[in-house]
């Protein structure tokens, strides 16, 4: 049982390589993961600009067989040591500027969060868009989970805090689905972390995997052994990191955005998750999905608010 659990829920079907909606002028970054393997991502600076022309075909060796290109600007591979350069100093005149790490969901990569991205780089956050492991460029593992996830986005936290010019307590967190409950699972690690940005993120996911696995054939009996097979595979239990815990732990600002027409996590765990938090912003997104969060207008001037507001020093 723990092979196939490990083998059917343990390892998304990546999507790598698919067009971005939005181009962001970025540089190729690689950085050492907490586990020792190599994660990618693409680091945008607001002085880099925007590139809103239309995608060339992808013919890069990074990616084989992709189809489109991911829309951002590949340029060479910088390795885990070559840092791009210095940003300024932040707007409200303190030392260094504010920075965000931005995180996909369960089977993405970071190019889809580019749209996510590009309000927060408008409002003057440097922001590194990460490739979890398994997914996008990064090396693959045995499996994944929303706690590795929350170790990739340590490692990028690491990896942003060590830039020239970046202020490390103005770092924000932004994740989508799996990734908004492992960027609230990270900000409790780290009290350093100054705001979070959780784009459908799920309550509880024991309850998710629950479904899965009655969903994916396993008797309802069984579910229970399941549960805990795969709190074995995972390293911890589902209580522990369950976004009603961790958002709970949290006293910095958070804002939960949610599509009304979520048909994978319902709507009603954007409420359960506000009703424990200590600062939290609820936005509902009426005629938005479970992916559809990453790309409207109402969210894009809602992330630019809110980056201004909590990290990058000009409210409004």
């Amino acid at each position: 049982m723990l092979g196939r659990i490990k083998a059917r829920y343990g390892r998304p079907a990546v999507r790598r390589g698919l067009a971005a909606p939005v181009g962001l002028v970025a540089t190729d970054v690689s950085l050492l993961g907490l586990d020792g393997g190599t994660l990618r991502g693409w680091f945008c600076r607001p002085d880099g600009g925007l590139d809103g022309g239309p995608d060339a075909p992808d013919g890069g060796p990074d990616s084989p067989g992709d189809g489109p290109d991911d829309g951002l600007d590949d340029g060479p591979d910088d390795g885990p040591d070559d840092a791009p350069d210095a940003p300024d100093d932040g707007p409200d005149g303190r030392p260094g500027a504010p920075g965000a790490v931005v995180l996909h969901g369960w089977g993405g990569a970071a190019a889809d969060m580019a749209p996510v991205a590009q309000p927060l780089i408008e409002a003057g956050v440097h922001a590194l868009l990460l490739d979890a492991r398994c997914h996008g460029r990064s090396d693959d593992a045995e499996f994944t989970s929303m706690p590795s996830f929350a170790a990739d986005l340590a490692a990028g936290v690491r990896w942003l805090r060590e830039q020239p010019g970046i202020d490390p307590d103005r770092v924000l967190l932004v994740g989508h689905s799996v990734g908004a409950g492992a960027c609230l699972l990270a900000a409790r690690e780290d009290p350093r972390i100054a705001a979070v940005i959780s784009l459908s993120s799920m309550a509880d996911p024991r309850e998710v995997m629950a479904r899965l696995l009655t969903g994916g054939g396993v008797p309802r009996p069984l579910v229970p052994v399941s549960l805990r097979v795969v709190e074995h595979v995972i390293g911890a239990r589902f209580a522990d990191f369950a976004p009603l815990a961790t958002v709970a732990a949290l006293d910095v600002p958070v804002l939960l955005a949610h599509g009304v027409r979520d048909a994978v996590v319902p709507v009603a765990d954007v409420h359960r998750l506000a009703a424990v938090a200590r600062d939290a912003t609820v936005l509902e997104l009426p005629d938005a999905g479970h992916a559809e969060p990453v790309d409207t207008t109402v969210l894009a001037d809602a992330l630019r608010a809110f980056a201004r507001r909590t990290v990058a020093g000009h409210p409004g």
